[in-house]
């Protein structure tokens, strides 16, 4: 919440590197009241600017962290420094997602982006509606969910536009098949007592 970033080695627990992003104010000097709200987020979070409430996303050797002050930072993977920032329309609330050497992340007053993730510069925007969610990365196509509509992205790099979009009202028919085993693998044994 204070806008840190944090790389914690995996093997052993201890702590590689931290990063703290600039412009936040201290979470201690804001009041924690949950009842206060502004589009869904607790007020000690509108006010802490730095603030980060999503997932990073790790790709090319960086970690890309966006915050609700509509910064998108690039921090190196190995040592913490940041690599590049870009200040985008609006708040960051979703987590961002990487492929074709690309940083996708959409910003609260409706944008998806797409940053170079070497530099940060801006390749293309979509409109999509107010959302807070993040663009997910399937195969060679990226997905966003967004008001009333899944919008489905071609073959990456994609084009600023939406290849396909299905309504939220849309009715699916049909029958799904698995492939491949479905038979689960391994055991589970309990242990305790109820």
């Amino acid at each position: 919440e204070n806008g840190t970033v944090y790389a914690i080695n995996t093997a052993n627990g201890t702590q590689l590197w931290q990063y703290t992003l600039p412009g936040g104010t201290p979470i201690s000097s804001v009041p924690n009241d949950p009842s206060v709200q502004s589009a869904g987020v607790p007020a000690r979070l509108q006010a802490t600017t730095s603030a980060v409430v999503a997932s990073p996303a790790t790709a090319y050797g960086n970690v890309y962290v966006g915050s609700i002050n509509g910064d998108l930072t690039a921090l190196n993977g190995a040592t913490g420094s940041a690599v590049w920032k870009t200040t985008l329309s609006g708040p960051i609330y979703g987590s961002p997602a990487a492929a074709s050497n690309l940083v996708f992340v959409t910003t609260t007053d409706g944008k998806l982006n797409a940053l170079d993730a070497a530099t940060g510069a801006i390749k293309w925007t979509d409109t999509v509606g107010q959302t807070q969610s993040s663009p997910i990365i399937a195969g060679t196509s990226l997905y966003l969910q967004s008001p009333g509509t899944l919008r489905a992205y071609g073959q990456l790099p994609a084009t600023p536009t939406a290849t396909s979009t299905i309504p939220a009202t849309a009715t699916a028919t049909g029958s799904i098949t698995p492939t491949g085993s479905t038979t689960p693998t391994g055991s589970v044994t309990p242990t305790g007592s109820v």
